[in-house]
């Protein structure tokens, strides 16, 4: 893979990471790539950035002084904050149904068949993927008549929204880094307190990516 499209990913706001692209994320961990990215990312007022331990990067920018580049960046952080509701309702019916009590990471693989069962024989795992159907993120569920087709659809609008990865005809589903990152900056806005997600954003306050 070449820079310039390593760049123009990054730009577009793509979240690459061990999931989706490993072997991305192996040439961006080199600090002679990592140089260069950062360098063009530069001249259009951004930067590489990246979790602590680098499995995921994206593009933030580096001057949020200016006020297109907040006012644009505020509105991205409004579309996260509306997506997380029904993202943790979503989170609590994955993470029950596998037997599970804490977050799922990046990297963190669910099975079809399994979740499928569990959610078939337990009737509160069957209401709750009901309930989720409702809400305006998972509204192709809506008109599904049966828990099969329910969950496929439910699991396909995470993997269409990034947030899960399939490669196996939809029998295996993976947490992606773009996950780790909502989660991330959920937690972050949660943090700073901010009912109007930050009016003013300062940059060592939180590390954002850019979203075309």
């Amino acid at each position: 893979m070449s820079d310039t499209l390593l760049i123009r990913r990054l730009m577009m706001g793509e979240i690459i990471c061990m999931v989706t692209d490993e072997a991305a994320v192996d040439r961006l961990q080199n600090p002679a790539i990592m140089d260069h990215v950062n360098t063009a990312l530069a001249y259009v007022g951004m930067k590489l950035s990246s979790n602590e331990v680098k499995s995921y990067f994206y593009a933030s920018y580096a001057d949020l002084s200016k006020t297109a580049d907040a006012q644009h960046l505020k509105q991205r952080l409004q579309s996260i904050v509306k997506i997380m509701h029904p993202l943790f309702q979503f989170i609590e019916l994955i993470t029950k149904a596998n037997n599970e009590d804490s977050y799922p990471t990046q990297g963190h693989t669910y099975l079809f068949s399994q979740l499928l069962m569990t959610i078939e024989n337990n009737d509160a795992l069957a209401d709750m993927l009901t309930n989720l159907s409702n809400k305006s993120l998972f509204k192709s569920a809506r008109a599904k008549s049966n828990t099969n087709d329910r969950l496929r659809s439910l699991l396909t609008t995470m993997v269409n929204e990034g947030l899960l990865y399939t490669s196996e005809e939809g029998l295996r589903y993976v947490v992606t880094g773009q996950f780790d990152y909502y989660l991330s900056i959920y937690h972050q806005i949660v943090a700073l307190d901010s009912p109007e997600v930050m009016a003013e954003v300062a940059e060592e306050q939180v590390d954002l990516a850019l979203f075309a």
